[in-house]
């Protein structure tokens, strides 16, 4: 298990943080993730109480987290692992009981700096997104205050360098948003 610490901002200026990110950062890899989100029986949207399996580069990963955070920033309790049939699975999960959430799809590039990773992506319909975080091996519990104050100092000086406005900080996890979305276009 491992602990994440994110903070996703709107992207208004792509080409000019990816400049940035190219001269200081290393380049990872493209990406086309294709998320698909389940609820767990009895729940409603916005309680946490739901798992994703994820779509990238030929592989199925299955991901839920125990969610936290304020200001902007995530810090999630993360459980994973692969799953060799993805199909096999959706068909266990639906019958016992998971309901279709929503899926989301993001598409994009992920650099590193440092210790940190950013990945700038467009999340459709919603647009544009730098998402920096932290990945801690939670091997040794859970990180501790000074840790995550550290790393929440990291992320913000980051948001800086590359120019991206703090008021560009966006609050709502994905699913809000693209709760959001949908409504209005309904």
């Amino acid at each position: 298990m491992n602990y994440e610490l994110e903070m996703k901002a709107h992207l208004s200026d792509l080409p000019g943080v990816e400049a940035l990110l190219r001269a200081k950062g290393l380049f990872l890899r493209d990406f086309d993730k294709s998320d698909a989100y389940f609820l767990l029986p009895g729940s409603q949207p916005g309680q946490g109480r739901s798992f994703r399996i994820r779509q990238d580069g030929g592989q199925a990963v299955v991901t839920w987290k125990e969610r936290g955070g304020e200001g902007g920033f995530e810090t999630n309790k993360e459980h994973e692992f692969q799953v060799s049939d993805t199909q096999a699975f959706l068909a266990l999960a639906r019958q016992m009981g998971a309901q279709d959430y929503f899926c989301k799809r993001k598409i994009g590039r992920a650099y590193q700096l440092g210790l940190l990773t950013v990945e700038l992506a467009e999340v459709p319909p919603l647009g544009f997104f730098a998402e920096i975080e932290r990945v801690i091996d939670g091997q040794d519990g859970a990180p501790g205050v000074a840790e995550l104050e550290a790393v929440k100092s990291q992320i913000l000086s980051l948001i800086d360098e590359l120019k991206i406005p703090r008021t560009a900080i966006e609050e709502r996890y994905y699913s809000e948003m693209l709760r959001e979305a949908r409504a209005g276009s309904a």
